[in-house]
């Protein structure tokens, strides 16, 4: 939230972000998480607690991933049941269409 001098314009600000999350869905089953880089070092864990915790987790894995490229397509698909791996590069936009 941005702070001014004035107690008037702040409070604008915060119903708007009020208003904001009272439109995110209520069950975290209902909110799609996409996740970049979930084979390396954080991505694995940050990952497996998103589906722990019931959202619905798709993962987006480079063909060789993981640290150092030790992670093939079937390694990955295993590392995360309950999710939907896709695999891609971030910096080729037309494998992030193919799988969009």
């Amino acid at each position: 939230l941005r702070r001014s001098s004035s107690s008037n314009t702040a409070a604008p600000i915060r119903r708007s972000v009020r208003a904001a999350i009272a439109e995110l869905p209520k069950e975290n089953k209902d909110t799609k998480v996409l996740v970049v880089g979930a084979t390396g070092y954080i991505g694995k864990y940050v990952t497996r607690e998103l589906i722990a915790q019931g959202y619905d987790v798709t993962a987006f894995v480079r063909d060789k991933s993981g640290i150092g490229g030790k992670t093939s397509k079937d390694d990955a698909a295993k590392l995360f049941p309950g999710a939907k791996v896709k695999f891609g590069s971030v910096g080729d936009v037309d494998s992030i269409r193919a799988v969009a």
